[in-house]
């Protein structure tokens, strides 16, 4: 009878001791306002430069907090990636709460490209986004959001399932990195997050797939036409940017019915190289190359 007791007792002291002391709820969201705490976010120990909070600036202006990461660049050094990562409130079991997407504002500040995906460990597996979001610099705040799915997520260590491992997520993370991975690219950037909120994917596919921009001629010698479909009348925005994301020239921002929509631009004046689109239209993003030639 003792065996059994003891047996039992240390069976519940398991389960105890492997249950997150966190529980990730559907639609919980960090928004960083009221306080600099960084509500469990971290890069590290030891970091010189922890991610912290700003109380000015964010994706709602002027009072509106926001989470700021900075990475050195410098490698096998602490603080040189690009990452953010949680282990408090973002952890739990995601298939009971619900949650199959993440998403967010996120804002590049520095003055390099940001390829931001998300990962989750869970068991002894990791899983990072397989494509990456590229902000540019000075493309001011974005909204985001992450399918949490076999067809979204690659699994970068261990050999558990995707579905495995969302019983018992042991650690959230945002990173940087530009050809896929757990760990962040090596980099120096600058990295501003808001509002990240867990939700659910109410589509099977992201909403970008449908929302092609044809860019032609590319190379452009003396004007290239954008030619892109809506599903829906939409506030549109297309700008071009250089390479180290200064704002070349906003081509259009009206708003434009469902259909088959165009927009040409000139690049009078300006010098051959490589050029970046952004084309806006509600919340859908599509970004591009465009090379100019004398």
């Amino acid at each position: 009878m003792i065996v059994v007791r003891l047996a039992s007792l240390l069976a519940v002291t398991a389960v105890l001791c492997s249950s997150p002391a966190f529980a990730i709820t559907f639609g919980q969201t960090d928004d960083f306002q009221g306080s600099t705490d960084p509500l469990g976010w971290a890069e590290g120990a030891p970091s010189p430069n922890p991610p912290f909070v700003v109380l000015d600036g964010g994706p709602g202006g002027t009072g509106d907090s926001f989470l700021q990461a900075n990475s050195s660049g410098f490698a096998a050094v602490p603080g040189g990636r690009q990452v953010v990562f949680n282990r408090a409130q973002w952890l739990g079991d995601y298939v009971a709460a619900g949650v199959t997407q993440v998403s967010m504002m996120v804002a590049n500040l520095g003055s390099t490209d940001l390829y931001v995906r998300i990962g989750v460990q869970g068991g002894s597996s990791r899983f990072a986004s397989t494509n990456a979001v590229v902000l540019t610099p000075g493309s001011g705040w974005q909204a985001l959001s992450f399918p949490i799915s076999d067809a979204a997520m690659t699994r970068e260590f261990g050999a558990d399932d995707l579905a495995d491992a969302l019983l018992n997520v042991t650690e959230f993370r945002v990173n940087s990195s530009q050809f896929g991975g757990w760990r962040g690219d090596v980099v120096a950037s600058s990295m501003g997050i808001d509002d990240i909120t867990a939700g659910s994917d109410p589509t099977p596919a992201p909403a970008i797939v449908d929302f092609a921009v044809d860019v032609s001629p590319n190379p452009v010698v003396n004007q290239a036409l954008f030619s892109f479909r809506l599903p829906a009348t939409a506030d549109v925005e297309l700008r071009v940017f250089d390479t180290r994301g200064r704002l070349v020239e906003t081509i259009l921002q009206s708003t434009r019915p469902a259909g088959l929509n165009s927009a040409s631009w000139n690049p009078r004046g300006q010098s051959a190289g490589t050029y970046f689109y952004q084309l806006r239209a509600g919340t859908r993003v599509s970004r591009g190359k465009l090379i100019v030639v004398d």
